[in-house]
């Protein structure tokens, strides 16, 4: 069966947890733009889909101008190219391996696999081979489900553990069997995919990769994404010590799955979170009136950490 993009059946509009992801990818290229990364002059290499969220995000916050979607479902290659929104996107219609094989680009480049569906063999391998042609100072993010696949939903939590280490060979060696039920699911997708960047960038000996961009999130599928920087082992120094200082809350030299929250508000309810998390942390009355509307502790820190970045929607009436 040829491959279907999620763009034919879902509507990618209101998706406060993935737009926050995305801002946040971006807060990370900015603090590297801080330590000297010339990031505008990079080629982003995305899967656009027919919005182009991340595209028009990378021009408007980076000043990026060399872009690349790829588009892997022939009958979406139309309307992707139609709704390209500037003209120096270029839609390549094809599979991520097949680009990778035949791209001759020189230069820097930030590379964003988004992929549809679960982490299978085919992702893996493409992982392998951009990490086999990655330049030093490129930046490499992948995203896949954090949800079982369907195969497993029946299966018990030691049949599972068996599928994934025959699957993927050494890749799941880590894994242990709380990692592959359902609700820890992503945390058998995380470590998979830390031991692909591994395996993928051990033979180079200029540079080293650095990941510090570890997300799990859900708008309604769990999803995961991973990624860093490979660069010199001095100029990544620079850069983790740039994103603890602006995104203290990821961990950038930890080993854990940050969660981006969700967030059910009114308007009147996030204005009032907005004024309790930017004020002082002793004594005010927003944070008393928060927590006498049921708000604990840990939502309100949460927020605190979102702030910049959680989308805010409005409804217009036609």
């Amino acid at each position: 069966m040829a491959p279907q993009s999620s763009a034919r059946v879902v509507s990618y509009d209101l998706r406060p947890a993935k737009q926050c992801e995305r801002k946040m990818m971006v807060d990370g290229l900015v603090a590297a733009t801080a330590v000297g990364l010339p990031v505008a002059s990079y080629r982003y290499v995305g899967m656009g889909g027919n919005r182009f969220y991340d595209f028009v995000m990378m021009h408007r916050y980076l000043g990026i101008t060399k872009m690349v979607s790829i588009e892997h479902d022939a009958r979406m290659f139309d309307r992707a190219n139609f709704n390209r929104p500037f003209q120096f996107i270029s839609v390549q219609k094809g599979r991520v391996h097949d680009f990778l094989l035949e791209d001759r680009y020189v230069g820097n480049n930030v590379y964003w696999f988004d992929y549809d569906g679960t982490l299978d063999t085919g992702v893996t391998d493409d992982l392998i081979s951009v990490a086999g042609k990655a330049t030093a100072g490129d930046f490499l993010f992948v995203t896949v489900s954090g949800a079982p696949p369907r195969r497993f939903r029946r299966r018990r939590v030691a049949d599972r553990l068996s599928d994934l280490r025959e699957l993927f060979d050494g890749l799941a060696g880590s894994l242990v069997a709380e990692d592959v039920e359902d609700a820890s699911f992503p945390i058998a997708v995380h470590k998979i995919l830390a031991a692909v960047f591994r395996k993928g960038f051990s033979p180079r000996g200029d540079g080293v990769f650095r990941p510090f961009f570890r997300i799990r999130y859900a708008d309604s599928t769990e999803m995961v994404t991973f990624g860093g920087a490979f660069e010199m082992e001095s100029r990544n120094e620079e850069l983790l010590t740039a994103l603890e200082e602006r995104m203290p809350f990821l961990q950038p030299r930890g080993e854990e799955l940050y969660r981006i929250g969700r967030f059910d508000l009114t308007d009147k309810e996030r204005r009032l979170f907005d004024l309790a998390v930017t004020g002082r942390q002793v004594n005010v009355a927003e944070l008393r009136e928060l927590r006498g509307l049921g708000f604990g502790r840990r939502q309100i820190d949460r927020y605190r950490e979102l702030l910049r970045y959680y989308p805010r929607y409005v409804e217009t009436f036609l």
